[in-house]
């Protein structure tokens, strides 16, 4: 028995939180550089490994379905 796995799975990851206004206007230039480097970091790192963890779960999808698929042929 093959089961879907939940459309909401699949798609893209939300992006990493930026600095919080205050702190980012509090903060003096070298601060206010490092606060969004680490943003931008911390986001490309995230994303990278859940679309990593997305395109696990889309080839699985695509080798549950072949599967599935061979086996109903195989029944003809």
């Amino acid at each position: 028995v093959r089961t879907d796995i939940p459309a909401s799975l699949l798609k893209p990851c939300p992006a990493v939180t930026p600095p919080a206004k205050a702190a980012y206007l509090a903060a003096d230039w070298p601060e206010r550089e490092r606060l969004l480097n680490d943003t931008i970091l911390f986001q490309i790192e995230a994303l990278g490994s859940c679309n990593a963890d997305k395109e696990g779960l889309r080839k699985l999808d695509e080798n549950q379905k072949a599967i599935l698929k061979a086996r109903e042929a195989a029944e003809l």
